[in-house]
């Protein structure tokens, strides 16, 4: 079966290349275009990795992250422009199994979508 992702994006473009994109790939692809939409489908749906974009209105990306990860050890790819690196340790310190700044490539993206797929499921 394959691998369930949650793509969680305030962007409408970026969310719908995301979810073509890893349609294409072969996952099943559910998005929420906030935090409190994503963390609703987060406990309704089997969810196999988040993909979670930081810089969103009302609840951002950090708080959506640890939250999932108070219930999860699910894969945790943060997705965003902030790339400082205070930044960057506040993803990972929110749970983040991985951080990914914008602009990138989308094989990037689905290399580590791979991987930390491949390792939650030796786990």
């Amino acid at each position: 079966m394959p691998a369930q992702i949650l793509v969680v994006d305030d962007e409408a473009l970026l969310r719908d290349l995301l979810k073509r994109s890893l349609q294409h790939a072969g996952y099943v692809v559910h998005t929420a275009q906030n935090g409190d939409e994503a963390l609703t489908l987060f406990s309704s749906l089997p969810i196999d990795l988040a993909l979670i974009d930081v810089m969103m209105p009302g609840m951002n990306g950090h708080v959506v992250c640890s939250t999932i990860r108070q219930e999860s050890d699910v894969p945790i790819i943060l997705l965003t422009s902030l790339d400082t690196p205070e930044e960057i340790v506040q993803g990972y310190s929110a749970g983040a199994d991985d951080y990914i700044t914008k602009p990138f490539q989308f094989r990037d993206v689905a290399v580590r979508i791979e991987t930390l797929l491949r390792r939650a499921a030796t786990a």
